[in-house]
């Protein structure tokens, strides 16, 4: 029986295994087109052939693929470390409170790194390491999302201290998510990488 605990989209620990997973499907995806290459080049004695042509085509995915690892690679500088994982659990119940995590959001010009995020009581807030954490251009990219989905959030704040986040999540430990911020956290989840 496999005791390993399926890791789901923004869940601790996400975007390390998320990566590992993009090396081996880009391992495999490259793979394949060159070893049909070698295997045209050696049944036809020329590159000139359909396993080549075959191959070309298979590039197309791996290309995708990579381009996927690079975005992987970018947000490890970001993933939320074991010892600000361990201050957050600490500070609120995790089997209570949906708190998400290692968020990697990209808008057309800013990335949005946060490391936890959560929404209680129409208000959405959360930890980025970031020291000159966007504010504002978060802000500013989310609305609209919010809006087309038709959520609204009264209250967005990153913090850039996992003190001040640590006491922001103590103070609402006891309050409960319904099923709007239990959205707007979903949403928050679709849009991170």
């Amino acid at each position: 029986m496999n005791n390993k605990k399926k890791i789901n989209k923004c869940d601790y620990g996400y975007l390390e295994h998320k990566l590992k997973v993009e090396i081996i499907k880009c391992i495999c995806l490259f793979a394949w087109p060159i070893a049909l290459i070698i295997i045209g080049y050696v049944i036809k004695g020329t590159k000139m052939n359909i396993f080549t042509l075959v191959a070309v085509l298979g590039l197309l995915p791996a290309a995708n693929c990579l381009v996927t690892l690079v975005m992987y690679i970018k947000a490890q500088k970001w993933i939320c470390d074991k010892s600000n994982y361990d201050i957050i659990s600490n500070a609120v119940n995790l089997d209570k409170l949906n708190v998400r995590f290692d968020l990697f959001m990209t808008g057309y010009s800013k990335s949005f790194p946060v490391q936890s995020v959560t929404c209680v009581a129409n208000s959405l807030f959360g930890y980025s390491s970031m020291k000159d954490f966007p504010e504002d251009k978060f802000e500013e990219h989310l609305k609209p999302l919010l809006s087309q989905n038709g959520l609204k959030v009264g209250n967005i704040k990153i913090f850039n201290s996992i003190d001040k986040y640590e006491t922001r999540l103590q103070s609402i430990n006891e309050d409960s998510q319904d099923e709007h911020d239990l959205k707007v956290l979903k949403l928050m989840e679709n849009i991170s990488l």
